[in-house]
């Protein structure tokens, strides 16, 4: 399964803007577009009320028993008037632009409150044709002429609430000036993009004046909106990336310090700099490091005097032991005093850890390998280096402790003489880092047991030879030493039989 939710802080806080810039745009787009298009119906029922409120006027002006035929002779494709009897059949929606036809014309006309003005915009499908004026002219009714039966038509056409504009020769009040693509008036558009406006008012004389036209409705946005919409989008992503990435920073250099601090204490302090949270924390973390540091450098300094001072005392017990006449009791007394300089030594070395002051610098892992066991060879230890290690071209090289990393795995190939008979060590190269493997013949440890030997002063001495004497130091020591360089140490019993010690380390 693919994961689409970034692991970094800086990746999931981008992704976090991201998303709220998509929906943000998208509800903008929504708003903007549903108040463009109520904005343009208003304009276009506006101009199509202004021409109402004109009508009116004429026609309040005009002997009532004219009325139909000035209504005949103003109609025209796109705006249809005629003047009836019976009362509109007309059903109001409730929408913003029907309330402001009716604020304008009320205001326009001063019509009293009691005056009947009604507005409906029931509104057509997109792509729908409805019935046209030509369309009357095919069930008899002359387009220039007509008499009160033609205006009755009239009526129950418009009454019907689904009459729409098409485009017409505009003549006299034509709605059609200045529209594009021939023209811009508000109302002169195709029946793809109008739609169906009914007005009627109450006359005077107590008939009905019925105007059935069209409003134009807002074009789909064009690619400049989009565009726009992008262009906004990216400059926000892209500010808000540049500010994450500046506060996102200071953490992972205080992540990198944090794991150099853990292999090396002598890591130089953070700068601080960043935000003020980031500033404090890594403020804390250099405060840290000091106090941690001092307290090494007092642990060490302490365990070097209580060394010294126990030698001291345990060489003076070797000088008097050395003159007991008891030839015995010298010599068991002697070793008792060999133990414990050996286990004050063990200690101290464990103590002191990886913090010897020695300085870092590029070594082959390979060659300090042979070294090690050619000494150990030499000394009629059973110890062999792989010999496609030893005849292998290209050193394996990695900036580290010499001595610090040559005691370590010295310990471990010393370990595997002790307790198991011999040992076999073989590298390996590792993606960014080596392998190094010791392998002995011995029982093998209890898998329970397999990192309970790492804990310091622990012997195994129910499952290893019990005359092999130690201190329980060695495992504990190398394991401090090969984490202070980056890498890890781990046993585990081999099919065949015997341990294996494992240590990766990177180069």
């Amino acid at each position: 399964m693919i994961r689409l939710v970034p692991k970094s802080l800086f990746g999931q806080t981008v992704a976090v803007i991201l998303l709220g810039l998509a929906v943000s745009q998208a509800v903008g787009a929504y708003i903007y577009n549903g108040d463009r298009d109520e904005t343009v119906r208003s304009v276009g029922g506006l101009a199509a009320a202004r021409r109402t409120a004109n009508l009116v006027r004429l026609l309040e002006d005009s002997p009532p028993d004219s009325r139909a035929r000035m209504a005949e002779m103003v109609s025209e494709p796109g705006y249809r008037v005629s003047v009836s009897a019976r009362p509109p059949d007309l059903r109001p929606r409730g929408a913003q632009a029907e309330q402001a036809i009716r604020d304008y014309l009320a205001e326009d006309l001063s019509l009293s409150p009691s005056t009947e003005v009604v507005v409906a915009l029931p509104g057509t499908r997109k792509g729908e044709h409805c019935p046209t004026h030509a369309g009357r002219h095919g069930r008899g009714r002359a387009g220039n002429g007509g008499d009160d039966g033609a205006g009755d038509d009239d009526d129950d056409e418009v009454s019907s609430g689904q009459a729409t504009a098409v485009p017409g020769s505009g003549r006299g009040m034509g709605l059609r000036h200045g529209m594009r693509h021939g023209g811009h008036g508000p109302m002169a558009r195709t029946p793809e993009t109008t739609e169906a406006l009914s007005i009627s008012v109450h006359l005077s004389d107590g008939r009905w004046l019925a105007v059935s036209t069209g409003i134009p409705e807002a074009d789909r946005p064009s690619w400049r909106f989009g565009l726009t919409l992008a262009v906004m989008a990216l400059v926000v992503f892209a500010a808000s990336a540049i500010a994450v990435r500046r506060v996102v920073r200071p953490l992972g250099l205080l992540a990198s310090a944090a794991d150099r601090f853990g292999r090396d204490t002598a890591t130089a302090p953070l700068p601080e700099t960043g935000p003020a949270e980031v500033r404090r924390a890594v403020s804390a973390f250099n405060r840290m490091g000091d106090s941690l540091r001092r307290l090494i450098d007092g642990r060490s300094r302490l365990l070097a005097a209580v060394s010294h001072d126990l030698r001291t005392p345990l060489t003076l017990l070797r000088l008097r032991a050395e003159d007991c006449a008891d030839g015995e009791n010298r010599d068991r007394m002697l070793a008792t005093i060999a133990d414990m300089e050996a286990l004050v030594g063990a200690a101290l070395e464990f103590a002191r850890g990886t913090q010897s002051g020695e300085e870092r610098r590029p070594t082959d892992l390979r060659a300090l390998l042979e070294s090690i066991v050619d000494d150990m060879a030499d000394t009629g230890l059973p110890v062999s280096l792989d010999a496609s290690v030893a005849g292998a071209s290209g050193p394996m090289v990695a900036v580290v402790q010499m001595h610090a990393l040559k005691r370590a795995f010295t310990n471990l190939i010393g370990n595997a003489v002790a307790y198991g008979g011999c040992a076999r060590i073989a590298t390996t190269a590792t993606p960014g880092g080596i392998r190094v493997d010791v392998d002995d013949d011995g029982p093998g440890i209890a898998e329970t047991d397999l990192e309970r030997v790492f804990d310091p002063f622990v012997r195994l001495d129910e499952s290893r030879n019990a005359d092999t004497g130690g201190s329980g130091l060695g495992l504990p020591i190398a394991r401090s030493i090969v984490e202070a360089h980056g890498g890890q140490v781990t046993l585990f019993n081999r099919p065949g039989g015997g341990l294996r010690a494992r240590v990766d380390i990177p180069l």
